[in-house]
């Protein structure tokens, strides 16, 4: 035990007084926050770009119409004929002609779009918007309809959810970006403390101090120091990173911002306050140590016995690829949280991690959540079990890479 704290000592010192640690701690909710905030910045500045459009409208009604709708879309109604503007579009300010037939409003199928360059997928949905709406409302009025009152027959429906028992309702969408939100973070932490762990075990084989240090520890306290500093370290950054969260989430809803008033911000606002977050960071926790010690696990044993001088990404990619396949299995069980694969998902462990905490604020029962953890962590310990055997040996292997024959002797403890 004296070894194993040593080891840890040792492991958790050198890398929690790295300056690069704490540059990487004290930016990650930056970071997290401009990945947050930038696509939604840049749709913004996009959608106030306007692109501008001729159009030719040989109906002589959609003029208004056009003229009226609400698109990033710039409509002018030049009088020249579409010959004239096509032989002139060069020189122009516009980026494509729209030709509407005298029939363009019996036979929509007939408008054209004519450019030098194909449209955007967002500029050609705005146009094809724009005109079903302009014709719509043309129709509307050849048909003697009135369209005030057509508004008046069309209600805009918001169903509010109940739940029964003891638990608070929360918005979907709410609901929707916290399961995605550390869903994707319990990935990131799993690919990037794995990885370290695999790093550390590499580095110690290319220096060759792994044969100086098992000549004092066992080699399992050895792993297990490793392995338990980085989850001393992980823990010590999410801590942080929670704390510094916290303040940036309470720095922005206290400042009068105008994106206050946008839909989306003010849904997750909201299910903060409805869902439990002291739950979900102690689901959070016990469900990230679980994870990372199944994975670690694997990562300790899979470069220890790999040569430190060979390419081991190959390797890598074996025990990353279950992460990645949960990530897709997560953003399935998004869609449909009560569904079959969401429920195997956060059952099966290799993927339990993730899936499960992303299906935690839509209302999982208590005994789904306890059986994820008891077959999470009785994995977890048994890889931990297996891989100390193949640890203890290859370790000290140098050479070749050991085949899965021969992997397989060393976990059933035969060298």
């Amino acid at each position: 035990m004296r070894n194993l704290r040593l080891i840890f000592s040792r492991e958790y010192k050198s890398r929690i007084t790295d300056k690069w640690f704490w540059v990487v701690t004290l930016l990650g909710p930056v970071f997290i926050a401009l990945i947050a905030i930038v696509p939604g910045v840049i749709t913004y500045v996009t959608s106030q770009s306007e692109t501008q459009v001729a159009v030719v409208d040989n109906t002589n009604t959609l003029k208004k119409p056009l003229s009226e709708t609400d698109t990033p879309l710039n409509f002018t109604f030049p009088d020249r004929s579409s010959e004239n503007l096509k032989n002139t579009l060069k020189e122009d300010t516009w980026e494509g002609i729209v030709v509407i037939p005298s029939n363009g409003i019996e036979k929509p199928d007939a408008i054209s779009y004519i450019s030098y360059s194909n449209p955007s997928l967002p500029q050609q949905s705005s146009l094809n918007t724009a005109l079903t709406e302009a014709i719509k409302t043309v129709r509307y009025e050849q048909a003697g309809i009135n369209q005030e009152r057509l508004k008046e027959l069309n209600p805009e429906v918001s169903v509010q959810t109940q739940l029964l028992g003891d638990q608070t309702a929360s918005s979907g969408g709410a609901a929707y970006i916290f399961g995605f939100a550390t869903g994707f973070i319990m990935y990131a932490i799993l690919v990037t403390y794995g990885s370290m762990v695999m790093k550390s075990v590499l580095q110690e084989k290319r220096n060759r101090l792994a044969d100086i240090i098992v000549s004092s520890v066992r080699p399992l306290d050895l792993m297990l120091g490793k392995i338990t500093a980085i989850i001393a370290l992980s823990l010590t950054q999410i801590a942080l990173w929670i704390g510094l969260g916290t303040l940036l989430i309470s720095g922005a809803r206290a400042a009068s911002l105008p994106i206050s008033d946008n839909k989306v911000i003010s849904d997750v606002f909201s299910g903060m306050e409805t869902l439990n977050l002291v739950w979900l960071i102690l689901l959070f926790v016990v469900m990230f140590l679980g994870g990372y010690l199944l994975y670690a696990s694997f990562f300790a044993a899979i470069s220890s016995a790999s040569n430190p001088d060979a390419d081991v990404q190959s390797v890598q990619q074996l025990i990353i690829f279950p992460i990645i396949i949960s990530l897709f299995i997560m953003v399935g069980a998004l869609q449909n949280p009560d569904g079959v694969i969401a429920f195997w998902g956060s059952i099966i462990p290799f993927s339990s991690p993730m899936v499960m905490l992303a299906r935690f604020p839509f209302q999982v029962p208590i005994w789904e959540i306890a059986l994820s953890i008891v077959l999470l962590y009785g994995s977890a310990f048994l890889v931990l079990w297996l891989a100390a055997r193949i640890y203890r040996v290859a370790i000290l292997s140098y050479g070749q890479r050991p085949g899965p024959r021969k992997l397989l002797k060393w976990m059933l403890g035969q060298t």
